[in-house]
């Protein structure tokens, strides 16, 4: 591809995000939304700044596309369009305007009321980010989908399992397989 990859999942309940802890559950499964204001807005603005960072050291000439499950991130990069880096890298950001937060697939009801249609965004920033170059994604499994459909070849984990950012370059891009078969060398 002609572009990188960063995915970030917003909603996904973590030790070092500011949600309300005991409702970050429902943010996450239910399908509730969080106030994109004041402490939770500045955090994922950082956690989605510190993603694009990572994504422009995997493949420094290329514009960034940004994936979130959450519009609100996803539309604040849409209307940034262009993230400074130091002192003189412009970086060009891409991603999708949208009106509502996407679905997760793994909800067990199925989102009641929803009909097919209501899911093509999700499988449309799947195929995006098979489709790029290199991929920088965070804690969750989606944004690893994306990294798998190119192979894992050019890839790099931009968050912690608590939460945080994993400031990069990191040890993450430098993947090896690991055989389970102990008579595979």
């Amino acid at each position: 591809g002609e572009y990188i990859s960063a995915h970030v999942r917003a909603r996904y309940p973590a030790f070092e995000s500011p949600m309300n802890k005991s409702k970050s559950y429902l943010v996450d499964k239910v399908g509730g939304h969080f106030e994109w204001e004041g402490d939770v807005r500045e955090y994922m603005i950082k956690l989605s700044d510190n993603a694009i960072n990572c994504a422009h050291l995997l493949s420094p000439d290329l514009p960034v596309f940004f994936v979130s499950d959450s519009h609100h991130l996803s539309n604040f990069w849409n209307s940034t369009e262009i993230k400074k880096i130091g002192d003189n890298v412009d970086v060009p950001v891409l991603a999708v305007n949208r009106s509502i937060e996407p679905p997760h697939i793994d909800r067990d009801d199925g989102w009641p009321g929803s009909k097919p249609y209501d899911f093509f965004t999700v499988f449309e920033d799947i195929l995006i980010m098979g489709g790029s170059k290199c991929v920088a994604h965070g804690i969750g499994s989606f944004g690893s989908l994306g990294s798998a459909l190119i192979g894992n070849k050019c890839s790099v984990v931009h968050r912690n399992p608590k939460g945080g950012s994993n400031m990069c370059p990191n040890q993450s891009s430098e993947r090896a397989l690991i055989p389970t078969d102990p008579k595979v060398k």
